[in-house]
């Protein structure tokens, strides 16, 4: 019995349009389910989301459930990052290998499984949050399964891949595809992700450019033959980011804008060309397109903290902490919303809230965060001011 990995991990028809082409509207709100944190070591700082991270990492083979609890509070205090919740999905299949072998053939009785759909969703929005998620972790899942490796090239691209011998990966996802660039044209994506690792983003933008191209020729000729949505908004925003990354800001934002003429409700897009018009201090563009987002996805706890920095910087302060309060109930364990609530307090001189926006922030952010100094001087100037 040979493992089913012909296609790569995530069969080409199912996942890669299910998982990395899915409407935005799946995310979920991060707080709709409460898990128990795992125990950490006695020294590990348990406001550090890398610290859960590192025991998911550690425990994922072994004890994939533990690994599972603590990707999803990586998630809850990190929920700017898709490293932790692509990990959540990996780990939430690896406590239940059987049905993840009848997972990838399509059963429609696991599919449509009330917590496979929600991890489905989980690993959506981890490609929201980051095109270029890295998925190595993802064969801990096909070492699982039962039977040997098959000898293809793509299989051994995929173990390249695993074993962090990117560059050796890369060269033969590009042999798997010039052999067959009709079915694995997809893997110019993965391709694209291995460049980004090394800030190739030239490189990385030839292949989203001629993934988005076959795509495109693909849905022209063969409209009655495609059952998934490919997501050319999806492609277009993640051209848009390699050009950002580029520096070249009229590039990324003509992707953004392409995003959303494929795909007007496609947030992300949204979100980042609110960053642009920011960065070019068009504040009312960028405040505009920060509320669109929102109001496109009202339960992302991310968009709301963005839209309501930007309402902060206009010294909207009210504004800004209605939208931070919503924020913070959607996500209470994101610590940086609270030093910037904090901060829109004392712009509407409410020293009082500041003070108690200041001290939750110090209480929930890591050792190492970057605003810890700045928020304990001004807590420390506001209780020194204080009657």
């Amino acid at each position: 019995m040979t493992r089913p990995l012909a296609l790569g991990p995530w069969p080409l028809t199912r996942l890669l349009c299910a998982v990395l082409f899915v409407a935005f509207a799946s995310a979920m709100p991060a707080g709709s389910q409460e898990i128990r944190r795992p125990k950490l070591d006695s020294r590990a700082d348990t406001n550090d989301w890398e610290a859960y991270y590192d025991y998911g990492i550690a425990n994922l083979q072994r004890f994939p459930g533990r690994a599972y609890s603590a990707f999803y509070w990586a998630a809850r205090l990190a929920p700017w990052s898709g490293d932790p919740l692509y990990a959540q999905w990996v780990a939430f299949h690896l406590q239940d290998v059987p049905r993840f072998a009848l997972y990838l053939e399509n059963s429609e009785k696991v599919l449509t499984a009330r917590d496979v759909r929600a991890a489905d969703s989980t690993v959506s929005r981890a490609f929201l949050r980051n095109p270029f998620v890295h998925r190595a972790i993802e064969m801990s899942l096909y070492d699982a399964l039962p039977g040997g490796w098959r000898a293809d090239v793509l299989t051994k691209a995929w173990i390249a891949y695993a074993n962090q011998k990117f560059e050796q990966a890369n060269e033969l996802f590009g042999k798997a595809i010039s052999q067959r660039p009709d079915r694995y044209y997809r893997l110019r994506y993965i391709r694209a992700v291995l460049f980004v690792s090394f800030k190739q983003y030239d490189s990385a933008l030839t292949e989203m450019t001629a993934l988005l191209a076959k795509a495109r020729a693909v849905e022209e000729s063969e409209k009655a033959l495609v059952r998934e949505y490919e997501s050319k908004a999806f492609y277009e925003f993640a051209i848009g980011q390699l050009e950002g990354a580029r520096g070249n800001r009229q590039a990324a934002r003509e992707a953004f804008e392409r995003a959303l003429t494929e795909d007007l409700a496609y947030a992300p897009a949204h979100i980042a060309l609110g960053a642009l018009s920011e960065a070019a201090g068009q504040r009312q563009a960028a405040l505009a397109s920060y509320a669109q987002a929102v109001d496109l996805a009202p339960a992302d706890a991310i968009y709301r903290h963005q839209y309501a920095v930007a309402l902060l910087k206009a010294k909207r302060a009210q504004e800004a902490l209605d939208q931070f309060n919503k924020a913070i109930a959607l996500e209470p364990y994101y610590a940086e919303s609270y030093v910037f609530k904090a901060s829109a307090h004392e712009l509407a001189q409410q020293a009082d809230s500041a003070r108690a926006a200041y001290r939750t922030y110090l209480a929930r952010a890591a050792r190492n965060a970057q605003n810890r100094a700045l928020a304990t001087r001004r807590l420390a100037g506001l209780e020194g001011g204080a009657p």
